[in-house]
């Protein structure tokens, strides 16, 4: 009885928050969180920026570029030709 509830509160959990999906489609999902990472460094940037502080500017650019770099080189990868074929659950 047990194992069967535990079957059933499996696949509930699993319908709730698992996106099927391709590995594509999963690769861009995990990808997003690179994105915000990505997104913040360019606003810290345009804060530090506006109000001229000189000091750290270069260190704060330098990471904006490399977040974005790495959020970009995800999604690269993510469109490799066998990624649309390959079955996936995310979420």
């Amino acid at each position: 009885m047990i194992h069967k509830f535990k079957l059933l509160f499996g696949l509930v959990f699993c319908a709730a928050f698992c996106i099927p999906g391709t590995q594509r489609d999963a690769c861009r999902y995990n990808a997003e969180s690179k994105k915000i990472i990505c997104e913040f460094s360019q606003l810290m940037v345009l804060i530090a920026t506006q109000r001229m502080a000189s000091v750290g500017n270069e260190t704060l650019t330098g990471n904006a570029l490399i977040n974005c770099q790495i959020y970009y080189e995800e999604i690269e990868k993510c469109k490799k030709e066998e990624n649309r074929f390959l079955p996936s659950i995310y979420g």
